[in-house]
């Protein structure tokens, strides 16, 4: 957008680890392409959100803004609100099939479907999902699919291999996932469990970080009452985990909820056959039988089937 001559802002309810970065390490000012400012809220229900809201709207009304943007939860229920009426054309996204969701926040969301508020969903069935759910008019939803950039390989990622790899002949699959308890971990350990038992040996490598130790831990003791310690490996947070899918056979997604997975994307790019749950916009990547495999998501035998 900025090399098409437009001017952008990005403006944050709250600061991240990273946004903060940015703007305190010169460095990485350089290297992000337009100015940040911190809205400093830090709750959608206090007075002082409302009010730095609209300061924002006069502001950005004055500067003569066209298009306004709004990513995220937070963002999704307040941008329709604040900007009502207003001449900016004010646009919100839906990236998952309504994990989010509380009473209050569909709610909210309902009571401002009438507006002329845009929504952006990331996959046919994200936009299915919000107009049943929100109420929301299909006139006023687009869907844009996920995009990814083309790996910019390094020259040692073919050379030499990382410490938490196990070389062996078996065939090797590979989860890439924010490991919660909605990825389903279990139904692959319970896969695993069941091609052991029927004398296949595959290799599983589970890439990501957990943000429920408690979770973790029982996946752990599921791993080892099945004695699948030497084929289950958690990788832990990766960088970058398109640099490593060179060593694996097969991608595998065992999500009981899903928008459209930037893992598939990854995966059949790198030229990975994919298994994946049959939910939300897996449909849309998998086409089942030509590019992977679709199963009932929770159904650990036919996922071992696959």
């Amino acid at each position: 957008m900025l090399a098409a001559g437009h001017s952008v802002d990005l403006y944050v309810l709250r600061d991240t680890d990273y946004t903060w970065s940015v703007k305190n390490f010169p460095e990485s000012v350089k290297k992000f392409p337009c100015k940040i400012t911190n809205l400093n809220i830090q709750s959608i229900f206090s007075v002082r959100c409302w009010n730095t809201l609209w300061k924002l709207r006069n502001k950005l009304e004055s500067d003569g803004c066209k298009v306004l943007h709004g990513f995220f939860n937070d963002v999704a229920l307040t941008i329709p609100i604040a900007f009502l009426f207003s001449k900016i054309k004010v646009y919100t996204s839906r990236r998952d099939m309504g994990i989010w969701y509380s009473a209050l926040s569909l709610l909210l969301l309902r009571l401002t479907a009438p507006t002329a508020t845009q929504v952006i969903c990331n996959s046919k069935a994200v936009a299915k999902h919000t107009a049943d759910k929100e109420w929301k008019s299909m006139a006023r939803i687009a869907v844009i699919y996920n995009g990814i950039s083309p790996l910019q390989q390094q020259s040692s990622s073919s050379s030499s291999l990382p410490e938490w790899y196990r070389p062996s002949q078996n065939p090797k699959a590979v989860l890439i996932a924010n490991l919660r308890p909605v990825k389903r971990i279990e139904d692959l350990i319970n896969a695993a469990h069941k091609l052991a038992i029927a004398g296949l040996s595959v290799d599983f490598y589970i890439v990501g970080d957990f943000a429920e130790p408690a979770y973790y831990d029982f996946l752990n003791k599921k791993i080892a009452e099945h004695g699948l310690e030497n084929n289950i490996c958690f990788t832990g947070l990766l960088a970058e985990p398109r640099e490593h899918l060179h060593l694996f056979d097969i991608g595998v997604l065992t999500s009981e909820s899903e928008g459209l997975s930037n893992s598939i994307l990854d995966s059949l790019d790198a030229g990975l056959p994919f298994i994946a749950s049959h939910v939300g916009g897996n449909s849309e990547l998998i086409e089942d039988a030509e590019n992977g495999l679709l199963y009932n998501v929770g159904d650990s035998d036919q996922l071992a089937d696959c």
